[in-house]
Formats: structure tokens, C-alpha cells, sequence
């Protein structure tokens, strides 16, 4: 599956609105929340699960690359998306497939 073809890391404009296909990449467009680090220690599994960093830019696309890895659509996936650069809301724990 080619990366090109989600249209990633290029600008949204009204007339060019493309949408990642739920499921394309293998996530099933399905994860499950765990849980939020809004001001608490950060929870006990997370040395017990993988984990994957994202380095970039202000609004190049990171958390649009990583809803299309789980399979959800870009506007309603687990990364919150933002038109406003530079902004991170919270950061979340999602389960997304099943347990190894």
C-alpha cells in the first residue's frame, strides 16, 4: 500500500478534501481508550506496550499520519487534528488491535 495515494502532508483546501479509508493501513478504523495524561503520572502499562514517536513540524501532518496508521479517518481519528499549528490538546492511550 502506497503512502502517497492517503494524500498525506499536503494542505487542506474546501475543494481538495480527501479522507483516509477507515482501515486502509490494518488498524480496522477501531482503537479503545485507555487513558489521559492531563495532569496525572503517567499510567502503569506503559512499559508493558509499544510505543511509536512522531517528530515534525507545527501542522505538517503527524497526527493525520498517525489516524491513517490506525485506519480512522483524519478529522475524527484518535490524534486530534488541528488547523491552528503547533497546538496539542492532551495526549491519549489507545489500545488499537488486538493484544499480542
Amino acid at each position: 500500500r502506497e503512502l502517497g495515494k492517503l494524500g498525506l502532508g499536503r494542505r487542506k483546501h474546501a475543494h481538495d478534501m480527501r479522507r483516509v479509508q477507515a482501515g486502509l493501513l490494518g488498524g480496522g478504523g477501531e482503537a479503545k481508550y485507555l487513558t489521559s495524561a492531563q495532569g496525572a503520572p503517567w499510567p502503569r502499562f506503559k512499559h508493558m506496550l509499544p510505543e511509536v514517536a512522531l517528530a515534525g513540524h507545527s501542522n505538517c501532518g503527524k497526527s493525520t499520519l498517525l489516524n491513517a496508521l490506525v485506519g480512522m479517518p483524519s478529522r475524527k481519528g484518535i490524534a486530534g487534528v488541528s488547523d491552528r499549528a503547533g497546538w496539542t490538546d492532551a495526549l491519549f492511550w489507545y489500545q488499537v488491535g488486538k493484544k499480542p
